[in-house]
């Protein structure tokens, strides 16, 4: 997104009336809501709230549809999260607001004792040269030394995607360590053992969860159409973009969980459950 686009987004988005009709769209659940009804739960004029539902129209921020005799609005989700990308992403803010909004995510310790012991999680995919490498790197940064990320393919290329690799670079991540790794390879006993093991690109495969030492929890996090959309040339670099920031976000709401306090069962719930997140 060009910073003069974004910039009349975030104007848009910024007046307290237009957030409060925004936070009861979200809230009805995509069903929408007409002008009538949302005016009378903010306490408004029509007119007044006609004024900023315009504002937010005219940068696509809501949708608006004819249902008989009202027009209904709902948020225009896609919208909303470029502005996010730009944010997170394109500024490079995406490790500082993660760090700002979990805080207590730094490593600690119990009174004078041994540090926690980090969870390890394993990202798989197809190949193991894109999608679960981002999602490695994403992780092993704003994990903050409570999760250690690995990630590992069921038929690995030879190498990482050179176009992912310049984008992790770019966006400050460490990729000295990156390779294309088998799945069999962390399986062995001597591997760390795994907590949690998160399928990307792939419906989750029981019998090959089962192989890892110690039963860890799995879920599915599908985005294997995005990853496809982002191998067309012409639409890499934006297909890029969008698929990092979904990951992010996914990853920014695994790493808030109090998974130390969830029983196993509680842990795969709300791991599937953020494999919903638009």
């Amino acid at each position: 997104m060009k910073t003069s686009s974004a910039a009349l987004l975030l104007d848009a988005l910024g007046n307290k009336i237009r957030l409060d009709f925004l936070r009861l769209l979200a809230q009805a659940e995509g069903s929408g809501l007409s002008l009538g009804i949302a005016a009378e739960r903010l306490g408004l004029p029509i007119t007044t709230l006609s004024f900023h539902i315009a504002a937010l129209e005219s940068q696509s921020v809501v949708r608006s549809e004819r249902r008989g005799r009202f027009v209904c609005y709902t948020i225009n989700s896609a919208v909303l999260g470029a502005a996010i990308d730009f944010l997170t992403v394109e500024l490079g803010l995406a490790s500082t607001i993660t760090a700002a909004l979990h805080p207590t995510l730094a490593p600690s310790r119990l009174g004078n004792g041994p540090a926690i012991q980090p969870f390890n999680i394993l990202f798989l995919c197809r190949s193991n040269d894109g999608l679960s490498l981002i999602a490695e790197c994403i992780l092993n940064e704003v994990g903050h030394g409570m999760f250690r990320a690995f990630s590992a393919g069921l038929a690995p290329a030879a190498a990482p995607r050179p176009t992912v690799v310049a984008k992790l670079r770019a966006l400050g991540h460490d990729v000295t360590r990156l390779a294309c790794k088998s799945w069999r390879d962390l399986a062995l006993p001597e591997a760390p053992s795994m907590d949690f093991v998160i399928w990307l690109d792939e419906p989750v495969d029981p019998w090959i969860t089962a192989q890892f030492p110690g039963r860890p929890v799995m879920a599915n996090w599908p985005l294997g159409g995005q990853w496809a959309d982002a191998l067309i040339d012409d639409a890499e670099t934006t297909a890029l973009n969008a698929l990092y920031g979904r990951l992010h976000s996914r990853i920014g709401i695994f790493v808030s969980l109090p998974l130390a306090s969830l029983d196993k069962a509680t842990r795969k719930h709300e791991l599937e459950a953020i494999g919903t997140e638009a």
